[in-house]
């Protein structure tokens, strides 16, 4: 899939998660630039050009382009990290004059209290914040908070530092005047994730899916399940996207959103990033799901190109899922496999994501977790994927003292 006009792509990180991306770019036809402080990163073994440098380092990764003499024009920057990385991708987008988000659009998602206070002044479902100075108050009568209520760390990421309150005695033993944390009200039901891009500021839908987690916090990612089981929240879901651009001024880009919807069926905006996003989505779960190069419309998008969005239909009568081995809630060694009895699932992806003989602990995250599958599944087996047991074996964990 060539494309008649060169150009250089820039890719800020050469880890092994960037791959797919730098891949793709060849593909089509680009040569590659590539950004990573690891001088061995495996990107680069693909890469013509490189920098060493950490990515979040815009303003010297930016001196360092501006010093380097190329034979092609630049014309896209793209990155697959998170956080830090991606103000670095607004800062040189803008800097190089390459479609992308404003860097002062983008430092407003990293303060998620004060972003999700503006989309509820706004008119967008989220849910509602509690002042920690309220619990605080001795004066309060508890039977006024609706409890359970969520701790959150404002920047956080991968579930780390994620607690539920259950009462006014919870929140005094974990809070310590942090200045970095909100509180919002817990809303239990289904959970979805979205996947899609920004092009001229228009939000174009690549995929829904469902996400199921643990029971207790700080909700590890258990599966995400395509195509979703509850298509009737598609519409909603894609309006809602669309005015958070409006609202934000986002223009060019990969963005993300996590949603939720209570028993009474109200669809609720958990979280939103500019950002591709994890959990071996765009790169395992969507390319099988529905034979769909995500990166491939993600380089469109980076060159001031519409996405094309040229999927199948996901099987109907088959469930695509990535699914996680977590551990127990707690300390746990994890020990090894045990056989069981096969389940009815055709993998077609398997990564172990922590090592045999280390030391687990589920309040740090989803990177506690210890492997990660994907499987095809009909619609009658698909209550398989709320078990911990996978496939012929079941992980061993042992508790920790």
């Amino acid at each position: 899939m060539k494309q008649n006009k060169k150009g250089i792509i820039i890719s800020l990180g050469a880890g092994e998660n960037q791959i797919p991306f730098i891949k793709a770019a060849i593909e089509k036809g680009f040569t590659v630039l590539s950004v990573d402080i690891n001088d061995s990163a495996p990107g680069f073994s693909f890469s013509k050009y490189r920098i060493v440098e950490s990515i979040t380092e815009y303003r010297k990764i930016f001196s360092q382009i501006s010093a380097l003499s190329f034979s092609e024009p630049v014309i896209g920057i793209g990155c697959r990290s998170y956080g830090k990385a991606i103000e670095s991708l607004s800062y040189l987008s803008e800097k190089l004059e390459l479609p992308g988000n404003p860097h002062s659009i983008i430092r407003n998602f990293y303060d998620k209290a004060k972003i999700k206070k503006y989309f509820s002044e706004n008119g967008i479902n989220v849910p509602q914040q509690v002042n920690p100075l309220t619990l605080l108050n001795k004066k309060i009568n508890p039977e006024t908070i609706n409890f359970p209520l969520i701790y959150k760390p404002i920047d956080g990421s991968s579930k780390k530092g994620i607690k539920i309150i259950e009462n006014i005695n919870d929140f005094k033993k974990i809070y310590k005047n942090k200045q970095n944390i909100f509180i919002e009200e817990y809303i239990d039901g289904k959970e979805f994730t979205v996947l899609g891009f920004v092009y001229n500021s228009k939000f174009y839908i690549v995929s829904i899916t469902d996400k199921i987690t643990t029971k207790y916090p700080p909700f590890l990612e258990i599966a995400h399940v395509l195509p979703t089981r509850f298509p009737n929240f598609i519409g909603e879901i894609k309006l809602i996207m669309q005015r958070i651009i409006n609202l934000t001024g986002l223009s060019n880009g990969a963005l993300v959103g996590e949603f939720k919807s209570n028993s009474q069926g109200d669809l609720f905006l958990m979280e939103v990033m500019p950002e591709i996003g994890g959990e071996f989505l765009a790169d395992i779960l969507i390319p099988k799901a529905l034979d769909y190069n995500y990166f491939y419309d993600y380089i469109n998008v980076i060159t001031g190109k519409e996405p094309s969005l040229i999927k199948k239909t996901s099987t109907q009568n088959l469930y695509n899922v990535i699914h996680f081995i977590v551990p127990p809630e707690g300390k746990y060694l994890f020990s090894g496999y045990k056989e069981i009895e096969s389940n009815k699932c055709n993998f077609f992806f398997e990564k172990e994501l922590i090592q045999t003989g280390t030391m687990t602990n589920t309040a740090l995250g989803n990177k506690e977790r210890v492997k990660a599958v994907g499987y095809s599944i009909s619609k009658l087996e698909i209550d398989l994927i709320n078990q911990f047991k996978i496939g012929n074996t079941e992980a061993i964990f042992e508790k920790h003292e």
